[in-house]
């Protein structure tokens, strides 16, 4: 798959993207206490409902990621590597919106960033999330996603 056929792929899911962006962005999942049960769990059931393959391992038995694996083997390889807790998000009183509503408006999603309060009174349009992993994104390799 080139970037321009990534790029429309994205266009034509954009809606499905955004709504799975902002169910996510509503899991709780703050660390500490780090539990992410409710949110391995969702995920698991995505990738399951969309026929993709994947793993739960843990290291410790408490903290859990998730191997998935799209594609075929040979080729190019990317892999993202995500985590699925959240830092605290402090006082909620300092907050302008509820850091874990995950609306959508105009396109854009409302996130939540307490490492930049900055960067926190941002809509993000799913096209910056997108961005680096289509630039770097090799065509025709398996696509791996860790989490």
């Amino acid at each position: 798959m080139t970037h321009d056929e990534l790029r429309s792929l994205v266009e034509i899911k954009k809606d499905d993207l955004l709504n799975l962006c902002s169910d996510i962005i509503r899991i709780p999942s703050v660390n500490p206490p780090g539990d992410t049960d409710e949110m391995v769990q969702f995920i698991c059931d995505y990738l399951k409902s969309h026929n993709i393959e994947y793993e739960i391992a843990s290291g410790d038995g408490k903290t859990k990621n998730i191997l998935a694996r799209l594609g075929k083997k040979g080729g190019r390889v990317l892999i993202l590597n995500g985590h699925c807790d959240v830092v605290p998000v402090g006082n909620l009183d300092r907050w302008d919106f509820d850091p874990f509503c995950g609306d959508i408006k105009d396109g854009k999603i409302l996130v939540a960033d307490p490492a930049s309060y900055d960067r926190s009174s941002m809509e993000w349009d799913l096209s910056i999330i997108l961005n680096e992993a289509s630039t770097h994104a090799g065509a025709g390799g398996p696509f791996w996603i860790i989490g």
